[in-house]
């Protein structure tokens, strides 16, 4: 479901985001985002239609692996703000730290 990236210009950033309980952050930030962009969930993976940018979620053994691609680095931190902003709080009973973003860059060409 979490298909990788369409390809073409933009911004990449992942994170992860440590939990216990990835599966239900995962699932309760993809049913409130639902109520205001489209949103596509699987069993361990959730897509977020953004204005301006994709949110991936996918739970993994140690929490959520978090991607965002943008059109812009603009975009990108505007992305991140509401993305990260939610699943803080979302995970709020662990009393998460704010994430560290890195930017993904493209392959070099073959």
């Amino acid at each position: 479901m979490a298909r990788p990236f369409a390809g073409g210009s933009g911004m990449r950033l992942s994170a992860h985001l440590p939990t216990t309980r990835p599966v239900p952050i995962m699932t309760t930030a993809a049913r409130h985002f639902a109520h205001k962009v489209a949103v596509e969930q699987d069993e361990g993976s959730a897509r977020i239609a953004f204005p301006g940018g994709t949110g991936v979620m996918t739970a993994d053994a140690a929490g959520l692996a978090l991607m965002i691609e943008a059109e812009s680095a603009e975009a990108a931190e505007r992305v991140r703000q509401v993305f990260e902003g939610h699943l803080l709080r979302f995970a709020h009973r662990e009393s998460p730290k704010p994430l560290v973003w890195t930017e993904i860059q493209p392959a070099p060409p073959l």
